[in-house]
């Protein structure tokens, strides 16, 4: 079943779910080698537990709509402005690839090198000064997860977060790049 799945994210967002893209990684003299940039060596689940756990990769394009900071904000007083549901029309036409920070292209006019600070030219110029936003994606629960536990895993996201599950509040963080998690199983169904 499609569950539509928000999360609202002060400041800069940069989110690994659940690891490794299946299909992806190779072998090479006993050790597990993934040759593309921002991905973990393995996923959540590691090679040992894969006989008893799965997991799917919610890395990839995900729905964005940024959000202007209420005119009454007052930015350093330690209070999250409050934000209504996102607007359904509102969404934009360029989705943000996850892992990356929206703001991710501002980096590159500070001379930064490494994986962290690829450049998007997809991504518009005014993502560069988006404080907060609004991400989706459209998940399905395999049927073989009928009965099992079911936890959203965030490895990094950096402010701010709540997430909700077809516009239900299921969880909220407050971190700089720290992992969290969620239980969502009474909230999905496979």
């Amino acid at each position: 079943m499609k569950r539509n799945m928000t999360l609202k994210s002060l400041l800069l967002v940069v989110c690994a779910l659940s690891g490794n893209v299946f299909g992806q990684s190779t072998l090479s003299n006993g050790k597990l080698v993934y040759n593309y940039p921002f991905a973990p060596s393995e996923g959540i689940v590691n090679r040992m537990e894969k006989e008893y756990r799965s997991e799917v990769c919610l890395n990839g394009f995900w729905d964005f709509q940024p959000v202007s900071l209420p005119s009454t904000y007052v930015q350093g007083k330690g209070v999250a402005p409050e934000l209504s549901l996102p607007e359904e029309k509102q969404w934009s036409d360029i989705r943000i690839k996850i892992p990356s920070p929206w703001n991710i292209n501002a980096f590159a006019n500070r001379n930064l090198e490494g994986p962290d600070h690829r450049n998007y030219p997809s991504y518009p110029k005014e993502w560069e000064q988006v404080k907060m936003a609004w991400m989706r994606k459209k998940v399905t629960i395999p049927a073989e997860w009928t009965g099992q536990q079911i936890k959203l895993y965030f490895e990094a996201v950096a402010g701010a977060t709540e997430v909700y599950i077809n516009k239900e509040k299921v969880g909220e963080n407050f971190d700089l790049f720290l992992p969290f998690s969620i239980d969502i199983t009474d909230k999905v169904n496979a």
